[in-house]
Order: C-alpha cells, then sequence, then structure tokens
C-alpha cells in the first residue's frame, strides 16, 4: 500500500458501547460496540469506494478485543467486510494480532457517500486498560474516476477501562418488535424485559408484591401478559442466588436498582359495588357476575370487527328484563341490540333470555339494528292475522336480508325486488325447486339476469325474459320434447342440439352464406318491367365450369364461425367447448376435401354480374338459383337456332331430290 502524505477526504466519527469500553474479566466478558461513522469534509467534492480498518484483536496488552470482532454495515450501498487476521509487522503496525476490515462500494454510483455511512465491529472486549490504536486507510479522490484515487491513512485511539459496576438502560418491548421501546401495552399482551448491567445476579418485582416475578443471571426476561398497570423494579447485584448464598462476617452485596412503569390501554377492573345514577359507558368487556338491577334499561352497541352479549346458560339464572324496579315487573316493551350481535359459538347450550311476560310471547318488539348472527334454532312468532315484518335500508345485494351455511359458503338473499344467491363462492346457483310433481308457476312477466336452466315444468303466464335460457326435459309425459304454444320470440343467439355431431348449433339466416337460408316469391305481382334475358346463349357460352379445390384461404373462411355457431352446450368447460369446436372444423374441411365442380365469381362476374353476391369482406358468391333463368333462356335460344338449321336442311334435301338422300 502506498500512502499519500494528504489527509483523509472523510472525517470519521468513533463512539463505543460502552462509553467508555469496560474490560473484561475471567469471570465476566464484556462484548463491546465500536462503531464509525463516515461523512464528507465540508462542500468539496470527494469520493471513495474502499475503506479498510485495523484494530488490535489478541491476548495481549495493547489490544482491543481479544479475538477478532464480526463486522456489520448499515447500508446495502456498500458490500460486506472481507476479513482477516495480520501480524503487525506484515502491514507497518505495532506487533500482534490485527484484524483487517476491507469494505467496498458496490456501484461506482456510491464512491459520493452522501453521509449514510456506518461501519460497526462487534466482539469481546480485551483484558487490559490503556489506549488501543484503530487504523483507517481510505482510497479516495477528488474525482469520480478510481484512476486517480490515493491511499490515505488516519490513525485514532479506543480507550479500555476498568470495570465498573453500572445498570442502565431498562425498556420494555413487544415480542414482535424487540427494537422499539415501549411503556403502553395491550391487555394480555406478552412483554419483554432488558437491561445493561456487568452484574451477576438480577430480581425483578411488581410493585405491591415481595415475590419476584423472574430472578437470574441472564439481562432480559418475558412477563406474562399485565391486566391492569404497573411499575416494575429491577435489582442488579454482584453475588449469587441470595436464596442458596450463606453470608457471613456481616457481608452486605452492593445493589443498584432501576424502575419501570407500564400501563395497559383496557385494563381488567374489579371493584367490589359499582352505584351510579348517570350513564355508563364501557369500551371493553362489562362482566356481571352478581344481581344487577338496569332501571332504565340495557343498551349495548358491539364493534363492526363482531363481539359477543352473553347470559346465563343455567335455567335457574335466567335473565329477566323488565321495564320496573319495583316488585311488581311489567311485560317487557322492547329490547334493542344495536351493532354486530352473535351468540355464543362455543357454548353447550344457548344463553337464555327470558322476558318476563305474562304470557310466553313476546308482548312488544326485538330491534336488531346491524348485523345478526343467531347459530340455533329461530322461532319466530307473528301475531294472528298479521305480517312477519322485517324492515331496513335494503336497495342492493350488499344490504339485503341472507341466509347462509354456517360456512358462509352459501345462502340465498332478499333485497329491494330481488332474489338473489349469496356466499363466500365465486360462483352460485339459485334454484326454485317444488315438491314432489308440482311445478314453479310465475304469475306475470319473468325476467331472469343471466342463465336460466329448467329441468322440469316450468309455467310462466306472461312474458319470460332472460340472458340465456336452458330447455332440458320439461314435458313430464315424454320425458323428450319442449312445446312452445304460442310462438317462441328469441332475440339473439338461438342453439339446438344436434345428436349427429354431439353438439349445441346456433341458428342463422345469412344470405349469401354457406350456412344460411334464402328464398324469394316469384308471383307476377310483385314484379314490374318484366322483359326476356338477351342474347341468353352468347352469355352461357362465355361461362367456364372448372374442377376445383378448396384452398388454405377458403377453408379458414367457411370454418371462421365455428366458435360462435357450435359449442358444448351452456354449461361447458372451456375444454369441452374446444373438443367440439376442434371436431366441427373437421368435419368442415372433409366435406370440402377433393375435387369439386363449379364456375369462378370473377369471371361469372365480367358476364352476368346480377346473380354475383359480394360480401363485406369483398369475397364474391355465385347465385346459382338466379343462373337458372339464363340457362333457360339459352336452352330457349340453341333450340331455336337447331329448328331454323333443321328447317333449311329440310329445304335442301327437297331441292336436291331423292339422289341427295
Amino acid at each position: 500500500m502506498t500512502l499519500d502524505d494528504s489527509s483523509p477526504l472523510f472525517d470519521y466519527f468513533i463512539a463505543t458501547q460502552q462509553a467508555p469500553l469496560q474490560a473484561s474479566t475471567s469471570d465476566t466478558p464484556t462484548t463491546g460496540l465500536l462503531t464509525i461513522y463516515v461523512k464528507r469534509k465540508g462542500s468539496e467534492p470527494a469520493y471513495t469506494n474502499e475503506i479498510s480498518i485495523y484494530v488490535r484483536a489478541d491476548s495481549e496488552a495493547g489490544a482491543l478485543f481479544q479475538s477478532a470482532p464480526s463486522s456489520a454495515i448499515n447500508t446495502g450501498d456498500w458490500g460486506p467486510a472481507t476479513t482477516r487476521l495480520v501480524r503487525g509487522s506484515e502491514v507497518g503496525l505495532s506487533s500482534g494480532s490485527w484484524a483487517h476490515y476491507t469494505f467496498s462500494a458496490r456501484d461506482p454510483k456510491y464512491y459520493d457517500v452522501p453521509g449514510n455511512l456506518v461501519f460497526c465491529l462487534s466482539g469481546p472486549v480485551s483484558t487490559f486498560t490503556g489506549s488501543s490504536e484503530v487504523h483507517i486507510y481510505e482510497t479516495s479522490g477528488t474525482t469520480d474516476d478510481p484512476s486517480t484515487f490515493t491511499d490515505k491513512e488516519l490513525t485514532t485511539t479506543v480507550d479500555v477501562v476498568a470495570p465498573a459496576f453500572y445498570l442502565k438502560n431498562l425498556i420494555a418491548t413487544a415480542t414482535g418488535a424487540p427494537t422499539v421501546p415501549r411503556t403502553e401495552f395491550d391487555n394480555g399482551a406478552e412483554i419483554q424485559l432488558s437491561w445493561e448491567s456487568n452484574g451477576t445476579y438480577f430480581e425483578v418485582y411488581r410493585k405491591g408484591d415481595s415475590k419476584p416475578v423472574y430472578q437470574g443471571s441472564e439481562t432480559f426476561c418475558p412477563l406474562p401478559g399485565l391486566a391492569t398497570d404497573t411499575t416494575l423494579f429491577l435489582v442488579a447485584s454482584m453475588t449469587g442466588d441470595p436464596g442458596q448464598d450463606e453470608p457471613s462476617g456481616g457481608y452486605q452485596a452492593i445493589s443498584l436498582y432501576d424502575a419501570l412503569t407500564i400501563t395497559i390501554r383496557n385494563p381488567d377492573l374489579t371493584p367490589k359495588t359499582v352505584k351510579t345514577t348517570q350513564d355508563v359507558t364501557v369500551g371493553g368487556a362489562l362482566s356481571v357476575t352478581g344481581p344487577a338491577t338496569l332501571d332504565q334499561g340495557l343498551l349495548v352497541k358491539l364493534p363492526d370487527g363482531g363481539g359477543q352479549l352473553r347470559f346465563s346458560n343455567k335455567p335457574e339464572n335466567p335473565c329477566v328484563i323488565a321495564t320496573s324496579s319495583s316488585d311488581e315487573k311489567r311485560p317487557a316493551q322492547r329490547l334493542s341490540l344495536m351493532g354486530p350481535y352473535q351468540q355464543d359459538k362455543n357454548s353447550s347450550q344457548l344463553p337464555q333470555i327470558h322476558l318476563d311476560a305474562n304470557e310466553t310471547t313476546l308482548s312488544g318488539a326485538v330491534t336488531i339494528a346491524g348485523k345478526a348472527t343467531l347459530n340455533g334454532a329461530v322461532a319466530i312468532k307473528a301475531p294472528v292475522a298479521s305480517p312477519l315484518y322485517v324492515t331496513g335500508n335494503i336497495n342492493d345485494t350488499k344490504t339485503g336480508i341472507e341466509f347462509r351455511h354456517t360456512n358462509e359458503s352459501q345462502g340465498i338473499g332478499f333485497t329491494f325486488n330481488t332474489i338473489y344467491a349469496t356466499g363466500s363462492n365465486a360462483d352460485q346457483d339459485l334454484i326454485l325447486k317444488p315438491r314432489g310433481t308440482a311445478a314453479v308457476t310465475v304469475q306475470g312477466p319473468l325476467s331472469v339476469q343471466g342463465a336460466l336452466g329448467v329441468h322440469g315444468p316450468l309455467g310462466v303466464t306472461g312474458i319470460l325474459t332472460s340472458d340465456q335460457l336452458s330447455l332440458g326435459q320439461m314435458d313430464p309425459k315424454n320425458g323428450k320434447y319442449v312445446y312452445v304454444s304460442k310462438g317462441l320470440h328469441v332475440k339473439g343467439e338461438l342453439l339446438f342440439w344436434w345428436d349427429a355431431d354431439k353438439c349445441w348449433k346456433q341458428i342463422q339466416n345469412r344470405a349469401n352464406d354457406y350456412a344460411g337460408s334464402y328464398t324469394w316469391t316469384e308471383d307476377t305481382q310483385f314484379k314490374a318491367q318484366v322483359r326476356a334475358v338477351d342474347h341468353a346463349l352468347d352469355k352461357v357460352k362465355k361461362l367456364q365450369g372448372v374442377y376445383y379445390q378448396v384452398n388454405e384461404a377458403g377453408l379458414q373462411h367457411v370454418t371462421r364461425d365455428v366458435e360462435e355457431s357450435v359449442s358444448a352446450g351452456p354449461e361447458a368447460t372451456a375444454e369441452e367447448n374446444e373438443r367440439v369446436w376442434g371436431a366441427e372444423r373437421k368435419r368442415r374441411r372433409d366435406a370440402l376435401a377433393g375435387d369439386r365442380i363449379g364456375m369462378v365469381a370473377q369471371d361469372v362476374e365480367r358476364t352476368l354480374p346480377e346473380i354475383i353476391r359480394t360480401d363485406e369482406g369483398g369475397r364474391k358468391t355465385v347465385d346459382y338459383g338466379h343462373l337458372t333463368a339464363v340457362l333457360v333462356e339459352a336452352l330457349k335460344e340453341q333450340q331455336a337456332l337447331i329448328e331454323e338449321l333443321r328447317s333449311r336442311l329440310t329445304a335442301l334435301e327437297a331441292s336436291a331430290g331423292p339422289a341427295a338422300r
């Protein structure tokens, strides 16, 4: 290493813990922490790509650590250190063993240290007191070009002093956040206590309790959850276990003390009696194990996340709700539970709520404003000749009245003019199932948003509308056909099952296409400007019949609508549809294989453009049906020509005489 005589371009701030470092003893080794904070000097440009640190690490006087300490770094911009032990004489340092650490920037963009670079060394402190040298070498320059960097050295010292008895930094932390001190915890939450000390024995006491909650030699201890605010006292001493030691000669242990107060957000309160003439508001759980008299009634508001209102399970200890505190109790008029209400799922018996009424029925109203979950049988008896009302802000499927399975997976709901399927399942059927051989009858128009599948008799006295209608074996008499007595009107696709191809096919009415049909009446009352086709024979002579084979473009054209016109059924999977589509494509291609006879539409168009149809894609089709009229007239012209030739031949034969025959 060639050193530059100039001083380093960066400042190095050194801190230790303890401060100063306290020497280890044979009985009590001390772990020391050495941190080096790197900061650029002033505003002048400075760049470095490597920093090396040497600390003495052996069992001789002048060492800082007994063995090579572990290294760490506070940022990912610089890589972890490479570590090696070297003799001082090898690197130009004093005798002894030296731990050498080299920290390097991961990328050139990190050469410009912004001020967030801290190196940390942690290890067992030497047993010797005094000053120990720390050597720092930086490879740096005033530009970001590493070829201009030079090595610069900084030497400083760190003191190691004789150990003194100390106790400090008593803190409490939560189990999931061990580095964040806190003094406030939830009721029952586990608490972790820790402290710093070189004592040999520790005891932790709760205020007012002479029995320690912890005793031992560790500088930490877990505490069970606390239910009330508590002050904790820590006693540290240089001694063994007081319960096992037998001191003599007036021996007294030296002790240090610290205290910490823990507060509980929702503490348990256990007063002997509570009496108030005003409203009582309880933000957490309220448990009453004795008799309670509530002159003005009971209003329970449970949190949005859920909660429980529990009453005694014992028949001899019912919950009696009355409107008067006098000896002559009148029947309860209203029991109101506001908020989510859920009975105890873990109870072996359902909680009993007894209303002190003259009859066994409820005389009044039970109102549940919010979500109510009732685990068990529920009997609701409405007055004679009166409807059972369930009222609320019912607008859509998020605010409806729902009946669900206990696992919440499926159910049925009722909302404004709507019956809907509900539950946690992503896809949930809604089934209307009659009993026995009876039918589902809708008196009036039936509108279905989604697919409608009918697998039994369905009677609709009005209009039936559905996004998708699937009709199965509806007629119980023959079990095969579906009858529509007054016409079937379909706006959209209409599919039918084609057993020969084992698939569903779409009924289409498309003119000028292989899959469609198109007819036109030839009645004279629909015709005007009728005139014969002239020069028909000349036109036909210009036409040419050809043999041909359908090319790939043609095959793709005739199979282009397979996915729209054929399917495996309304409830088919993607795999089932792909299988049906593949079979239909093959069937159409096979039907068009080999030589075929026809004409070329573009050739026909030059002679008879009237029988050519051109689609939106510019593809041309020959209307062979209308070609018949041209052929008829051509045949007549040809026949007239034959008759004329025959007459001329007869005349020639007559003039030539018998010899000509």
